[in-house]
């Protein structure tokens, strides 16, 4: 501030002398010319420095070049893009879970006996096994999440972690408008006692081996399995396609067991799509379904924006940018929750300048 008032005085104010320059010999002159010029420029100088030090850092990290620009790029389109597919929209089967995925299969000339699908899910670090999935084809509706389920489709997961799923499965016999893919099913049993960490995960580890009250295809409101009186009041409670029957269920005493019986062994698509999927280019010969979005059954279980992770890839590209601390400061709107990894939007988003400063109090 010194250096600017200094540099303002000078311009505005140059030095003057009471003697008239007539009277002093031209070398006086000369170095009252001189003096003042070099005031002037050192006064310049100083305020330059004191600009310089009080603007952000503009230079670009360490390594970045555009390797890293192209990176960000694609970071950011990949948020633009998540942004998109996650929505909320409410259905009344707690039981199957609080989050899915809707497909859409479009074939010409019918679907055939199998289709696939690549869904990157990009799970906060939840365990997630191949036995917690469940695909239904939807009963018709609006779209807005309140429409029934109609059948539960036969799927075969060839690959799957917290990141993505790839999956076979087999496409309903006449078109639907959308699938959902459920793959977080929910046990609503509260820990009502003891301290939180003694609580176990919510999230089914294996729906195969669940225990049951009725058989596949059951729907809310038919009779339970196994010759006992009373109706289906769960859609969690029944058995899934790949173990479709329960058996020794006593209504109000012990849950029976999903098992697979000969009519499942018989139809034999679990071992014809197993043989798919080890053939090369198997992607290649059967329809695609599309992921067209995200859905959370209410606000509190959506995982977007901040559960929403980075893949490993994009940390890895991150990472290679060379700088050795990154911080990402974030708005008291969006609660930190992931400890272990990166969310989507900071990747996107890039690090803050190396020299950044933090207003304590700000909005």
């Amino acid at each position: 501030a010194s250096a600017v008032l200094s540099c303002a005085v000078l311009l505005c104010c140059p030095p003057r002398v009471k003697i008239s320059p007539q009277r002093l010999p031209r070398r006086r002159r000369t170095e009252r010319f001189l003096f003042t010029l070099v005031a002037m420029a050192t006064a310049l100088l100083l305020a330059g420095s004191a600009l310089l030090h009080a603007l952000p850092d503009w230079r670009p990290a360490a390594g970045a070049g555009p390797h890293a620009a192209q990176s960000s790029s694609t970071a950011a389109a990949a948020v633009a893009a998540a942004a998109r597919l996650y929505s909320v929209k409410p259905w009344q089967d707690a039981g199957m879970g609080s989050h899915r995925a809707e497909l859409r299969l479009r074939a010409t000339g019918g679907y055939g006996a199998f289709a696939w699908a690549h869904v990157e899910w990009r799970l906060p670090g939840i365990a997630v096994d191949a036995r917690m999935l469940r695909l239904h084809a939807a009963a018709g509706g609006d779209g807005s999440g309140e429409e029934e389920e109609r059948e539960e489709l036969p799927l075969h997961v060839t690959s799957i972690d917290s990141e993505s799923v790839t999956l076979l499965f087999e496409p309903p016999a006449r078109p639907v408008p959308r699938l959902h893919l459920y793959y977080l099913p929910f046990v609503r049993t509260a820990c009502e006692t003891g301290p939180s960490r003694a609580c176990s995960t919510p999230y089914k580890l294996s729906s195969a081996d669940d225990k049951c009250a009725a058989d596949f295809g059951a729907r809310v409101g038919d009779s339970v399995c196994c010759g006992q009186t009373g109706t289906l009041g769960d859609a969690s409670a029944k058995c899934p396609a790949r173990a479709p029957t329960c058996t020794g269920y006593v209504a109000g005493a012990a849950w029976g067991q999903c098992i697979a019986d000969a009519r499942a062994v018989q139809t034999g698509w679990a071992r014809r799509a197993a043989a798919l999927a080890a053939a090369p280019g198997w992607r290649d010969s059967i329809p695609r379904a599309a992921v067209t979005g995200f859905q959370a059954r209410t606000e509190r279980d959506s995982f977007y924006p901040m559960e929403v992770a980075a893949t490993a890839a994009e940390v890895a590209s991150l990472r290679a940018s060379g700088r050795p601390l990154m911080v990402w400061p974030e708005d008291r709107i969006r609660p930190i929750r992931m400890t272990h990894t990166l969310p989507l939007l900071w990747v996107a988003a890039g690090a803050a300048p190396a020299n950044g400063s933090a207003h304590p109090g700000g909005g």
